[in-house]
């Protein structure tokens, strides 16, 4: 009775702290950007996705950064123009995410 109750609980991070993240580079390395509620979102353990910016997308966990811009094409987080691809050269500098000219 009570066998795998609380199992995963309170292991890791901190006492099983939440880590909230805007992109995947925010979490350990076992982790991904991933639960969100609430426009707050947490690291969860798992595998990242694999897109680059400009791979197609419908979810974050589709993309390596976990920005998955109008579900349709892989992004990433940029401070510049220089930070972004040829192919998503404007650095949006509201969002801070690279986009299509």
């Amino acid at each position: 009775e009570g066998e795998g109750e609380g199992e995963g609980e309170g292991e890791g991070e901190g006492e099983g702290e939440a880590i909230s993240c805007y992109v995947s580079t925010d979490c350990p390395e076992d982790s991904r950007c991933d639960t969100c509620a609430d426009f707050q979102c947490f690291c969860e353990v798992g595998p990242r996705g694999a897109g680059r910016t400009g791979d197609p997308c419908t979810v974050g966990n589709d993309c390596a950064s976990s920005l998955c811009i109008d579900d349709a094409y892989c992004s990433d987080f940029c401070e510049t123009n220089a930070d972004c691809t040829p192919e998503y050269p404007t650095c949006n500098g509201f969002a801070n995410v690279c986009r299509p000219a």
